[in-house]
């Protein structure tokens, strides 16, 4: 087992770790999860407003920092996405569909409801 001294004389090795692990214990120390899920809706020629994908596709989770892939998930037609993960900044990217992406910020303990708004084509 491993010991500090102080300047005068007391041993305050196993007290440190207590405290340490008691820190640990408390904070969750690396394991801080939030999750975002939601819904893709999509705007399509002729008809108005966004309406619920009506198609499979992957929904993929990145980082905002550095673009690397997080999670992936295959969505089924008119399906909700769900990701946990730790606490961040990410990019949720719909596959298949120009212009579908979204920044979405992922707080410790917390689930963010999204929905995800595509507009693939420019109205006319």
């Amino acid at each position: 087992m491993w010991k500090i001294r102080t300047h005068e004389g007391c041993t305050i090795g196993p007290l440190l770790l207590a405290g340490l692990f008691s820190a640990l214990f408390f904070t969750g120390c690396g394991s801080q999860t939030g999750s975002v899920e939601g819904l893709i809706l999509v705007r399509t020629p002729h008809v108005s407003g966004f309406h619920p994908l009506v198609f499979e596709t992957t929904v993929n989770l990145r980082s905002r920092s550095n673009g690397k892939l997080i999670k992936s998930e295959m969505v089924p037609p008119r399906g909700k996405f769900h990701f946990t993960v730790a606490a961040g900044s990410y990019k949720v990217v719909v596959t298949g569909i120009r212009n579908c992406t979204e920044d979405v910020v992922v707080k410790s303990g917390q689930s963010l409801n999204s929905e995800i708004r595509c507009n693939p084509a420019p109205l006319a």
